[in-house]
């Protein structure tokens, strides 16, 4: 007898290959049989006539995890609602240090979807050494090794990096190729986030690929766009780059998400040099007439170039500091404020904002910085895996970007369906096994007998996102079903109240 069988469905087994008619067994967790079960004795059926039965979506890139402003029950519901039954976190270079203790606090919380986690390289260096702009000792860097080590041998999944960030961009390319060799010791892969995605962003691409020669793990290019008006169309040139290093025998793969815009913290606007050394020296540095006037000036320098000079192309995503700015574009708070030179006046605005922590501020920022044609031409590259790049959130807080309720809905249903980039097949794929297979995890992602049964079940006709950079906090609508361990979480968009989401350790 079968603890759940799934009837009626088109099974899209996430491998690529055409879909095709039959039902799936379930028990104990597992996927039992992939045939005609219409007599077969079962506790439980659902009905998927006319639906597609698909493997639960893997999202390779996600900052989910045990930051305490996400739900406690593992802050995923945005992700249920997708058919996300797999999240991985620590991407960027950001997350838990010590795996020790986050397997601790993992027993204490309910998990909606797997997780699986990387040990973040700014992390691990802010715990060494803070923000300090210079090269590591002989000691720290043997520290961040060792911390490096521990946390692979307690399942970290991967090593990643965030070089566009504080205090991953103080780090020299030979730092990093020695944590990556260490890393590399225990498998995985190395995933970044560039030093840059917008003027030097071939440069910054050679640069993670050069980390993948020297210690020789596999490549993830994050998020991979090309960012500034400025720049616009060198997705063909960046494309190009990752297909001479995998001719080269380097396995490099970009990672997307499925929108023009991006998200970051305002003070990212900011030149790196200014959070050297800590938030207080960065503190005085903003105080000082002349080096605050130096900081302008490059910030209305982004502002012209690589916006294109139009503010509307940024608006506050959240704000602890100016909760009633939440959601106005830059534009709009410029013409609020009654600002004759708009450009310096919102320049002045980002630096009061971060002043006291430049690195941190909590104020995050949406960006369109994309082309829509750079956008559909990375997908529509063979190696490309769907991600989300966003988090656990709860319904109502912030104005967060729409990805992290639509990312998955939105490829099948605009790219998929409207735009005929691929076929249905292929776009399951670059969501389960093209991602699983990168984690190393050969019984999720795909649809056999003995793998896990983490399911999606979803109308190829009625899938399709709501959420949009206006009104953000909206789930999907054409997911009838996700299973996650064999058990019905969702139920046509509602809870069961059941959390059977695992921790996924790396495995050799």
């Amino acid at each position: 007898m079968f603890d759940l069988v799934i009837e009626g469905g088109t099974i899209v087994d996430g491998t690529g290959r055409p879909g095709r008619r039959a039902d799936l067994g379930i028990s104990q967790g597992r996927i039992a049989a992939l045939e005609d079960l219409g007599r077969a004795e079962a506790r439980q059926r659902l009905d998927a006539r006319g639906q597609v039965v698909s493997p639960g979506f893997v999202d390779l890139h996600t900052h989910c995890g045990l930051d305490p402003k996400h739900s406690r029950r593992g802050g995923s519901m945005n992700y249920i609602q997708q058919g996300v039954t797999t999240v991985v976190g620590g991407n960027c270079g950001f997350g838990p240090v010590d795996f020790e203790a986050m397997m601790g606090d993992l027993e204490c919380i309910d998990q909606n979807t797997n997780l699986a986690m990387m040990i973040g390289h700014n992390s691990v260096r802010g715990a060494v050494m803070g923000q300090a702009d210079r090269p590591p000792s002989v000691a720290e860097l043997s520290e961040m090794k060792r911390l490096v080590s521990a946390a692979m041998e307690r399942g970290a999944i991967a090593l990643s990096s965030g070089l566009y960030y504080v205090p991953g961009c103080y780090a020299q390319p030979q730092e990093l190729a020695e944590l990556a060799q260490t890393a590399a010791g225990y498998g995985g892969f190395y995933s970044t986030h560039m030093r840059d995605e917008a003027d030097s962003v071939e440069e910054a691409m050679a640069e993670a690929i050069a980390v993948g020669r020297a210690s020789g793990l596999p490549v993830q290019i994050s998020h991979h766009k090309v960012a500034g008006v400025p720049n616009w169309g060198k997705s063909e040139a960046t494309l190009g780059v990752i297909d001479a290093a995998r001719a080269e025998g380097i396995d490099v793969v970009p990672d997307q998400y499925p929108y023009t815009a991006s998200c970051a913290r305002v003070g990212t606007i900011m030149p790196r040099w200014v959070c050297s050394s800590g938030d207080e020296e960065a503190h005085a540095r903003l105080r000082d007439p002349g080096t605050r006037a130096q900081i302008k000036e490059a910030v209305v320098k982004l502002y012209k170039s690589f916006y294109g000079g139009e503010l509307e192309r940024i608006l506050i995503a959240s704000s602890v500091i100016e909760p009633g700015l939440v959601g106005m574009t830059f534009a709009e708070i410029a013409d609020q404020r009654g600002a004759e030179d708009v450009y310096a006046d919102m320049a002045e605005f980002v630096l009061e904002l971060a002043k006291d922590r430049p690195a941190s501020c909590d104020t995050m920022c949406t960006s369109h910085s994309m082309s829509e044609s750079d956008v559909e031409r990375i997908m529509r590259y063979e190696h490309t895996i769907i991600a989300s790049d966003g988090w656990g959130v709860d319904v109502g807080a912030g104005h967060p970007h729409p990805r992290l309720y639509g990312t998955f809905p939105r490829v099948l249903a605009r790219y998929c369906r409207e735009k005929a980039l691929f076929p249905i097949e292929e776009a399951v794929r670059r969501m389960t096994s093209m991602p699983a297979e990168r984690l190393g995890i050969s019984d999720r992602g795909v649809l056999k007998a003995g793998a896990w049964a983490d399911v999606a079940v979803f109308g190829a006709d009625t899938i399709a996102d709501l959420a949009t950079f206006e009104d953000p906090h909206r789930y999907p609508v054409g997911i009838n079903y996700v299973l996650v361990n064999g058990k019905v979480v969702l139920d046509h968009g509602t809870h069961t109240g059941v959390w059977p989401g695992v921790f996924i350790p790396r495995t050799q």
